[in-house]
């Protein structure tokens, strides 16, 4: 799966000079537009949108996915993306991680923050060890 961006959007509403604080809850949205067959492969239009709440940001990208493989395999995910079916999830996952990391760089282009989570260690303390009941 070869995934490439035709539109890229990103949109700062939260005043600059304000800092962000506070609770920001931060969704995003992959819609597949239309899928194609173009000679050997499948051609798959989509529009992978981030919204913050409160309104902090918009982040918009647009593309395009190419599926190769065996003409069978192919045929039968286009059957079923007509039958209203969802795609594999070697393609949606091929064209969210593509997104994902392309909203992530938009993000800090405007900074805001990522549509991804970050990780956070809690610091480890070690177990306090009992102190032996009797001393030799």
């Amino acid at each position: 799966v070869s995934v490439q961006a035709t539109y890229l959007s990103a949109e700062r509403l939260w005043p600059v000079e304000q800092s962000i604080s506070g609770n920001i809850q931060i969704s995003s949205n992959l819609t597949v537009q239309s899928v194609i067959e173009e000679g050997d492969k499948l051609k798959v239009s989509f529009v992978f949108t981030v919204s913050y709440v409160p309104a902090i940001a918009m982040i918009t990208i647009k593309g395009v996915a190419y599926a190769s493989g065996a003409r069978d395999h192919l045929k039968d995910i286009y059957r079923s993306y007509l039958e209203k079916k969802p795609l594999p999830s070697s393609i949606l996952q091929a064209i969210s991680n593509f997104s994902f990391v392309e909203a992530t760089i938009l993000s800090r282009s405007i900074n805001v923050p990522p549509p991804v989570p970050l990780p956070s260690f809690q610091p480890t303390t070690e177990p306090k060890r009992e102190k032996p009941s009797y001393i030799a």
